[in-house]
């Protein structure tokens, strides 16, 4: 985990797994490393220690290719746990205000996905951990999600959009000031 504090001003916290994902001089930064644990640690943590009135995820995720264009950032409508597939659960899942007309689904779980044969939009390893800390009653802090997708399950895919991503995402939020 680190934390990255620009601006002491502003209560808006971008949440991101790695700094290859999106560093910026403007904005205030929790990176949190890979995984639900760890962004769900992390994220109450920051809560817990800072004035936070919104939280926004950011990063990438895997696309499938049947829905989602690579190297394309989508708004996130629904965050799902894909992990928790039981008879009596099935994928439970947390929905999102969103500003874009067209957003969409990411399963979040501890593995990469690579068999697409699947009704998953995307997938990624930390939004809905971070989405669960946040609408928790006793945080009540206001959630989005942007995911970049960077590849359809190949770990050379990932590592090679990580600074496409990183620049889509400052171009995104270039001057933007969170209050």
């Amino acid at each position: 985990m680190k934390v990255v504090i620009n601006n002491y001003g502003i209560h808006t916290w971008f949440v991101v797994a790695f700094e290859e994902e999106f560093t910026s001089n403007i904005h205030n930064i929790l990176y949190t490393d890979a995984g639900k644990i760890n962004a769900a640690m992390a994220t109450q943590w920051l809560i817990d220690n800072y004035s936070v009135t919104d939280i926004i995820n950011i990063g990438t995720a895997g696309g499938n290719p049947n829905k989602v264009e690579k190297d394309k950032i989508y708004q996130i409508g629904k965050v799902v746990d894909r992990d928790w597939k039981t008879p009596s659960i099935i994928y439970p899942e947390i929905k999102l205000e969103t500003q874009w007309m067209y957003n969409k689904v990411c399963y979040t779980g501890d593995s990469f996905v690579t068999d697409w044969d699947n009704d998953f939009d995307l997938v990624d390893m930390e939004s809905y951990a971070i989405a669960k800390v946040c609408t928790d009653p006793e945080n009540g802090i206001p959630f989005s999600c942007y995911k970049y997708i960077s590849d359809t399950g190949s770990d050379e895919e990932w590592n090679e959009s990580l600074a496409k991503c990183n620049q889509a995402f400052n171009e995104m939020f270039k001057g933007d000031m969170y209050d």
